[in-house]
């Protein structure tokens, strides 16, 4: 401890690099978090239990994909109705039919009679003008004979008349029969299809975000509602950044973004800025939220995956750069040891951005200089430090 201190230092073994003037990228980093906002929850379309399962979770479907299929009672009573209703239009319209056979083969046979009934009074009308014509009858009575005539034509006529109506109208009502035959056999085949499925489809392609867990045991029952799947876009996902306000006014929409998620790096573009700050999560500052729309290229991206975005800022040009090394941490990232001849001076110096592999050199040197860019910790109390020739 009595030994006087050693009033330089010898240097034998380091490693320099020259200040050079470059051009420094200003960037800012921030993170955040995927939202996919193109989403459909998918109820149950009724009561029943669960039967089958056909996807899982992050799996992809496309549009009408069966996700499950249930067992559903209820369909089946409404089969049940809807067979009894079948049944019973089938037979009325069997009947209806049958009495139009018959009421129209009476009124043909009306028509019939009605027919030969004018004739023989066209004969007696015939013989009664001859009588008349030689005074053998009265001519009252041969009125009366016309008059006769002329009313079985008029009822022939009218009895015509209603026939043609008349099947005219039970076409019509045969046609609105045979309709609501045809309508009813659709409701049950669709229903036996529903029953033999008992399928839940997808109404969009996208991706299965969530299953209710209930859905997944068979026998398990579920209610009318009840939400089973929750299905969505993944090309909709946007990606949510909280980047400190100070730097709102240099972020415009279209601005390239580097984001890194899942480990993998990618380049967005910002779709809008934020105009509203928050306070950031560590309370020390606000933010605004940048929303940045993700390349394709990076895939599919869950609800909730943390990301990370660069944004550059713009550029310095001509500033003084150095390679990071040891130096920063040893010299307290205040001094650095700048080489003169077979000595280097320690300087105080001041530190600017970091960019990459290179720190930004505010003051303390000029471009062009050699400094030491290893390790100070053996030597940082000396001012001044002797550096051995060849080293």
């Amino acid at each position: 401890l009595l030994v006087p201190k050693e009033e330089s230092y010898k240097l034998t073994s380091y490693d320099t690099a020259v200040v050079e003037l470059g051009d420094l990228a200003q960037i800012v980093q921030a993170s955040g978090a995927v939202d996919i906002p193109v989403q459909i929850q998918i109820a149950s379309p009724q009561s029943g239990t669960a039967d089958r399962l056909y996807v899982q979770e992050g799996e992809s479907v496309s549009i009408g994909q069966a996700l499950a299929r249930l067992n559903v009672p209820a369909l089946m009573d409404q089969l049940e109705d809807l067979d009894a209703d079948l049944d019973s239009s089938i037979r009325a319209y069997e009947k209806s039919v049958q009495q139009n056979q018959i009421t129209n083969k009476r009124a043909e046979r009306d028509i019939l009679s009605l027919k030969k009934d004018i004739t023989e009074a066209v004969t007696e009308q015939e013989r009664l003008e001859e009588l008349v014509e030689i005074n053998a009858s009265r001519k009252s009575e041969l009125e009366t004979a016309i008059k006769k005539v002329e009313d079985l034509r008029d009822t022939k006529t009218e009895k015509e008349l209603q026939l043609e109506e008349n099947k005219e109208l039970q076409a019509l009502d045969a046609t609105i029969s045979q309709a609501n035959i045809t309508r009813t056999e659709t409701k049950i085949a669709r229903l036996e299809v529903e029953i033999e499925e008992a399928t839940i489809r997808s109404p969009m392609t996208g991706m299965v975000l969530e299953i209710d867990e209930t859905i997944g045991v068979a026998g398990s029952s579920i209610k009318l509602g009840q939400a089973l799947f929750t299905v969505v876009d993944p090309g909709s996902a946007i990606i949510e950044l909280d980047v400190d306000e100070d730097y709102a006014a240099a972020l415009e929409a279209g601005q390239p973004v580097e984001i890194t998620a899942n480990n993998q790096k990618s380049i967005g573009t910002i779709s809008s800025v934020g105009q509203v700050a928050q306070l950031s999560s560590d309370g020390l500052g606000a933010t605004i939220v940048v929303k940045v729309k993700p390349n394709p290229e990076i895939g599919d991206l869950l609800q909730g995956t943390t990301v990370v975005g660069v944004f550059e800022l713009g550029v310095k040009e001509a500033t003084m750069l150095l390679p990071r090394g040891p130096y920063l941490t040893t010299g307290s990232q205040r001094y650095m040891y700048v080489i003169e001849g077979d000595r280097a001076v320690r300087r105080e110096v001041t530190f600017g951005e970091v960019q990459g592999s290179y720190i930004e050199i505010l003051k303390g040197v000029e471009p062009g200089e050699s400094v030491i860019i290893s390790g100070y910790q053996t030597f940082i109390e000396f001012p001044v430090i002797q550096l051995e020739k060849g080293a």
